[in-house]
């Protein structure tokens, strides 16, 4: 089974299973922010000491929350797709601006990566998506240049080129979703023409 034919039945899962999978999605990606945190982030990596980064403010319980808050909603990401990016968007941007040496938002390009895969042709992406990715973008990265006092080029980078893969990721995945639902319907479709054939075939004689 592909990679895209695995994200499709999951992304598509039952209830009971989709739950799992989305509290394992966001056990991981909780897991991930605060190995960052902890870590000092790639700021810290980049001047080769927690204590010299620009962003030095140590983990602590505030840190944790925020990072709780930037991962656990993506439990109800099928519910409020749109809602939980915002979320965890907001989330990250409340620990760049508060001194958390946070470089990547794993939070939410996952959400976005959701966002992206879980459209249907009924609910088209929309102006509203496209200004609420661009705001927490800015605002994040705005927050990340006021504490650190210069323009985060690197930091641009490295959180552009994530939230740009998961949203490309999301959109193969969603179209190859879609394709793999056409092919579906018309093996259907030809199976209930071939059976009809049949029983006329059968009647007439």
């Amino acid at each position: 089974m592909s990679s895209t034919a695995t994200s499709r039945r999951l992304l598509t899962a039952r209830p009971s299973s989709g739950a799992l999978f989305d509290a394992a999605i966001a056990a991981v990606v909780l897991a991930g922010t605060l190995a960052l945190l902890s870590h000092g982030a790639i700021d810290a990596l980049r001047t080769g000491s927690v204590a010299d980064a620009p962003l030095n403010r140590n983990l602590d319980l505030i840190g944790v929350a925020l990072a709780a808050c930037s991962a656990v909603p993506l439990i109800a990401w099928r519910r409020f797709p749109l809602g939980v990016f915002a979320v965890t968007g907001a989330a990250s941007v409340l620990l760049a601006g508060l001194r958390y040496p946070l470089d990547l938002t794993l939070g939410a390009a996952a959400a976005l990566y959701l966002l992206a895969a879980s459209r249907r042709r009924e609910t088209p992406w929309t102006r509203r998506h496209t200004v609420t990715v661009a705001a927490m973008f800015v605002a994040y990265r705005g927050a990340t240049a006021a504490v650190q006092g210069a323009f985060p080029g690197v930091g641009l980078l490295h959180t552009g080129l994530a939230w740009a893969v998961a949203w490309f990721a999301g959109e193969r995945t969603r179209l190859r979703s879609e394709r793999f639902d056409d092919l579906r319907q018309r093996a259907a479709r030809a199976e209930r023409d071939a059976e009809r054939e049949r029983l006329l075939a059968a009647a007439e004689e």
